[in-house]
């Protein structure tokens, strides 16, 4: 089928293409699936700017919405998917495959990232349903937030950003801009407030919560009351921060004291290293088929041989 966008849709594509970190707030039914397709067909096969794309969603429309929006248009031949659904040895299988766009459901996220011992290395992410991810407290977030920082491009997909409340968007702009926005603790939460409603006098409306208007308080009670309102809150956010860091240091001094060892696993020098090391520094072999022979990453490489010359100089 050919895709004629409308305005919007057109409009949305190109802020995805424009700007690293995204996010795409339409009801249902409005195409932010092809909106965003459209926009990875471009990054992955025009501009060559992204390489390996990964897609977050609920089951069923990563199954089946997904697969079905990438078969239905015609602008998007050429961009192959896998979709990592099913048992473990299904998704092990489909994440191993060479495409461009691998599709996850995210009850499954931290398994990808923690448990199935396949590399993140995707350098860019779409959440489908960004509520998914409103609560910080939740394996998910926790588990998408160690590897954000690898991530280069970032899109963040939903009809409902605050559907409980202000604080869901805490959680689901920091995963999109890792605190940035709306700040990583109570002072830069209050610095971004003052500067929108004072230094660039901005008029701030959060609809479930009207004491956090400020259209209709102009007088120095109503900013008062408004301004104390925030500073609750966001004592509330810090406090809650600071307690999940205590948490997390305790359970790693506990994990320490048990012997658990933290990280991948040391890369195994192989016996005959130094020999393979001295052709290379001779430019017998190539770095290409020393890593090869080492089984390393090129960092790892280089790594182990500034620990080698650090160690002979001793």
């Amino acid at each position: 089928m050919k895709y004629n966008p409308h305005n919007y849709q057109a409009y949305a594509t190109d802020f995805i293409l424009e700007h690293p970190i995204s996010a795409v707030f339409l009801d249902m039914g409005l195409g932010k699936s092809i909106i965003t397709l459209s926009a990875i067909f471009d990054l992955f096969l025009d501009s060559f700017l992204v390489r390996k794309v990964l897609v977050i969603a609920p089951l069923r429309v990563a199954r089946d919405t997904w697969p079905a929006e990438i078969h239905k248009w015609d602008h998007l031949r050429g961009l192959t998917y896998s979709v990592a659904v099913g048992s473990e040895t299904e998704r092990k299988a489909a994440l191993r495959q060479k495409v461009s766009v691998y599709i996850i459901n995210r009850e499954n996220v931290q398994w990808l990232i923690e448990e199935s011992g396949i590399p993140f290395d995707y350098d860019m992410v779409v959440i489908d349903e960004m509520s998914s991810f409103k609560s910080y407290q939740a394996k998910r977030f926790r588990s998408l937030m160690k590897v954000r920082p690898t991530v280069k491009r970032i899109v963040g997909l939903t009809g409902t950003p605050s559907s409980n409340g202000l604080m869901d968007l805490w959680a689901e702009f920091r995963i999109l801009d890792m605190g940035k926005r709306l700040g990583r603790n109570y002072e830069e939460i209050q610095r971004q407030w003052r500067h929108l409603t004072k230094e660039i006098g901005i008029d701030i409306c959060v609809i479930d919560m009207p004491i956090l208007d400020t259209r209709p308080y102009k007088d120095l009670l109503g900013t008062f009351v408004s301004d104390l309102i925030l500073q609750v809150l966001s004592f509330v956010a810090e406090n809650e921060r600071d307690n999940i860091k205590k948490r997390q240091a305790q359970g790693i001094a506990a994990a320490k004291a048990r012997g658990v060892r933290f990280g991948r696993p040391e890369a195994k020098l192989p016996d005959e290293f130094p020999v393979l090391l001295r052709k290379w520094e001779r430019q017998q072999i190539s770095t290409k088929d020393l890593l090869k022979e080492c089984d390393f990453s090129e960092s790892t490489l280089y790594r182990r041989v500034r620990e080698m010359r650090t160690e002979n100089k001793k």
